[in-house]
């Protein structure tokens, strides 16, 4: 408890965006010492926070070009112009695999949503593969 109650104070201390490397390893050595039956860790009550509800873009029909054209002029480095589509000196990520990723919000931000149907289930694990299978793709360190 007190191991935990040390790390979180530091957390609040440090900045979310210029200590964020720092951030990241405190919580990866949290997941590795506390068991996941661990107090802090587990929804006693199972309460959710339906209120919060993640946007994003479902059609690239939707996206408003002429603001992002503002934000930045470089057009190609803030959308993808069809669904395969890689973006220049970044990884390789199509609009279909970035609405499936988005998409699994709905299942994971009301997870008893799922028991409304088996067609609910199959559709969150083939997204939660699918993603899951891309991110794999990826070596996490030059060293892999």
């Amino acid at each position: 408890a007190a191991l935990l109650r040390c790390c979180n104070t530091l957390m609040q201390r440090l900045s979310k965006t210029c200590d964020l490397l720092l951030c990241g390893r405190v919580l990866m050595f949290l997941a590795h010492v506390l068991p996941l039956s661990e107090k802090s860790g587990v929804n006693l009550k199972g309460e959710f926070n339906k209120a919060n509800v993640t946007e994003f873009q479902e059609n690239l029909d939707d996206i408003d070009y002429t603001k992002m054209e503002d934000e930045d002029k470089d057009e190609s480095k803030i959308y993808l112009k069809s669904t395969d589509e890689k973006l220049d000196g970044q990884m390789e990520v199509s609009f279909s695999l970035y609405k499936t990723f988005w998409g699994l919000q709905k299942y994971l931000h009301d997870p008893s949503a799922l028991f409304n149907g088996p067609e609910l289930v199959d559709s969150m694990i083939q997204g939660m593969t699918l993603v899951l299978d891309c991110f794999s793709s990826y070596s996490l360190s030059d060293a892999e």
